[in-house]
């Protein structure tokens, strides 16, 4: 949950306290999706539960969506329905598996993050997918859970002592924790043992199979942002963006010309971390004012 957290804001100057806000995105209908819902609307964002299964949440502040939203005679994708959000927790897939995620380049060639990115000015992508989850996804339910089982039961075999512990960021004690205790938002679980690791549910893995699928044939889950067949140069573009990384913009040392500037200047309309600045009077009024 703390990790999720979109916004965090100090209050006063103070390193104690801290505001929290924004809106934040839960994908499933499990009840490690319904805990973090309900956890990030008690600490006042703006919450929205997305489950092909028909999720219930446990906190009336938690708006629930299904995969495809009703829009007049239209059926439009969640993220569209929703629009600009600033986290988004995906607890039955991963689109970040199998990609090398660096300060650099931190969608790791995806361009369904990209696109989050592009599109919605979602700046944070959690999974929170175990591997006792990824083994049933790579094997399914009929040859996956003995070996799903058997790394549960390696990983709560582990002695304390092999374990690193954990250094929390400042005011996650008074300013999250304890308010989730306070409003007994706590995660259930009947493991007994001293080392709880989280497993795999039949729930999760038929959400994920059955969750439809975007009419673009790439296999994305419906209501994540996709590139249209007739907007294919938008991929391209963020291609572009990520092989310009190195450098400020797409012209060479001689300055751009005309065109370089307008493809520059569709590159950086895309990008939530750019301010389009004309002249003195610009820096003004869009930074110094600030």
């Amino acid at each position: 949950i703390h990790c999720a957290i979109p916004k965090v804001e100090e209050v006063g100057g103070s390193d104690d306290g801290v505001f929290y806000s924004g809106k934040a995105v839960v994908m499933g209908g499990n009840d490690y999706a319904n805990f973090l819902a309900d956890g990030l609307a008690t600490l006042g964002i703006d919450v929205s539960l997305v489950s092909s299964g028909g999720a219930k949440s446990r906190n009336k502040q938690v708006k629930v969506f299904q995969p495809s939203v009703q829009n007049g005679d239209d059926e439009i994708g969640f993220a569209s329905a929703i629009g600009q959000f600033d986290s988004l927790i995906d607890t039955i897939s991963n689109e970040q598996k199998g990609m090398i995620i660096t300060s650099e380049d931190p969608t790791g060639g995806s361009s369904v993050l990209q696109l989050l990115q592009a599109r919605h000015q979602c700046a944070k992508y959690i999974s929170t997918l175990t591997q006792s989850q990824q083994i049933i996804k790579n094997d399914g339910v009929l040859f996956g859970p003995r070996k799903a089982n058997s790394h549960v039961k390696s990983m709560e075999s582990l002695s304390p002592k092999k374990c690193t512990p954990l250094i929390p960021s400042p005011g996650f004690g008074p300013s999250t924790l304890q308010i989730l205790l306070e409003n007994n938002v706590l995660f259930s679980t009947k493991n007994t043992k001293p080392t709880s690791v989280r497993g795999w549910a039949v729930k999760d893995f038929w959400e994920e199979t059955s969750w439809p699928r975007d009419s673009s044939g790439t296999g994305v889950r419906f209501g994540l942002p996709v590139v249209e067949d007739d907007n294919l140069d938008e991929l391209f573009q963020m291609e572009q963006l990520q092989l310009q990384q190195s450098r400020t913009r797409v012209g060479g040392e001689g300055g751009m010309d005309d065109k370089e500037v307008k493809v520059q200047s569709k590159i950086d309309n895309k990008n939530p971390y750019v301010t389009q600045i004309d002249g003195v009077e610009g820096l003004a009024e869009n930074i110094i004012s600030k």
